[in-house]
């Protein structure tokens, strides 16, 4: 249960647990006593005239799967509630090794809420994110991952339009449009300029019973379909 109240200039919000079902299967997506905490500097400014809301700061931190999430928003926030909107001028998000900014645009905000933003990735380590998460990457490549994307949220279906990421050497393009977010029901359409999958190989073939645990854990991907097309492919060494 959140408890919001207002003391002095500060927002406090009471610790809570999140357990979310996730489509049906019991997925804990977040296992925190504290997932909101540490919320402050929070500033509204609230006229009952134009219902207008600006926050100077507002941040949160917890776990998800044992990962350290974080977050907060600086610059310009505000919530005007007669216009129904939502604008803030950067979200930071922190889980594990991955960072995350993006702009936050917002419309509908009190019914059928539409959310839009330009997602900056920041170059990360993927083998060092994996790792945190339990599933170490051991191969021959860097690993170092980075990008951009225009993002929009709108009910269950979530748009990333206009791709630009870095995997080392790779260039990776193009859109994902899921339609349905809870069922993981979409469609994408990737161009890669050039892969080299010898660096991305294990350098050692898992035992049986590895194999056996990794089938048990893996994550049910939902119904994806799509494309992705490479202008050059290098695999065992040949072009």
């Amino acid at each position: 249960e959140i408890m919001p109240s207002l003391v002095g200039s500060e927002m406090c919000i009471r610790d809570r647990v999140i357990s979310n079902k996730y489509n049906g299967k019991g997925l804990d997506v977040y296992e925190s006593s504290n997932l909101l905490k540490n919320i402050s500097k929070v500033n509204p400014v609230l006229s009952s005239i134009i219902g207008l809301m600006n926050f100077d700061s507002l941040k949160f931190s917890g776990l998800a799967d044992a990962v350290p999430l974080t977050g907060a928003v600086s610059g310009k926030t505000s919530l005007d509630v007669t216009q129904d909107i939502l604008s803030i001028d950067d979200l930071a998000l922190s889980y594990g090794a991955l960072r995350l900014n993006t702009p936050v645009q917002g419309k509908q905000i009190s019914n059928n809420m539409a959310l839009s933003g330009q997602l900056t990735i920041n170059e990360f380590s993927l083998a060092e994110l994996l790792g945190e998460l339990g599933s170490p990457l051991e191969n021959q490549a860097n690993n170092d991952l980075s990008g951009q994307l225009q993002w929009s949220l709108l009910g269950d279906r979530l748009k990333l339009n206009n791709i630009v990421m870095q995997l080392d050497d790779s260039a990776i393009k193009g859109q994902i449009d899921i339609k349905q977010l809870s069922q993981l029901k979409g469609q994408f359409d990737l161009n890669i300029n050039q892969l080299n999958l010898d660096q991305y190989l294990p350098n050692d073939e898992p035992s049986s019973s590895s194999s056996s645990s990794a089938d048990s854990a893996a994550m049910d991907m939902g119904q994806m379909s799509g494309q992705i097309k490479m202008d050059q492919l290098i695999a065992a060494g040949v072009k």
